[in-house]
């Protein structure tokens, strides 16, 4: 398994993880990518009662995920580059992450995800 080569913490206490997983695709020119993951623990006895009980179906553990990516980069740059897209994410991303309903949200995105997936399937 591939180890994040940055790591940040948040204020609201959740932990970003950054993985590299660029690649050079012709001469000197990169397409950098960077996927980023946060795990958000469930905890049903935290929750509104309207989503504690389709938390069972996500698991225990959520994971937000993100891809930052750049084509055409050449190795020259490719330090400044990455550096770029992460700092562009954290400040787009944080205040929205940060919020104390961020894990609320993404649970209810995930559930109506779910749903709209078993009635697509049936």
């Amino acid at each position: 398994m591939i180890e994040p080569f940055r790591v940040q913490k948040l204020d609201s206490g959740l932990v970003v993880k950054f993985y590299d997983v660029s690649n050079r695709y012709f001469g000197d020119f990169h397409r950098v990518c960077i996927e980023v993951k946060i795990d958000i623990p469930v905890i049903p006895d935290q929750l509104p009662a309207e989503l504690a009980s389709g938390v069972a179906k996500l698991g225990g553990v959520l994971c937000f995920e993100r891809r930052l990516e750049r084509m055409g980069v050449t190795g020259g740059e490719l330090l400044a580059v990455t550096d770029k897209l992460i700092a562009d994410f954290l400040a787009t991303s944080c205040a929205y992450l940060n919020k104390p309903d961020f894990a609320q949200r993404l649970i209810k995105r995930k559930l109506t995800e779910k749903s709209q997936q078993s009635f697509l399937r049936d």
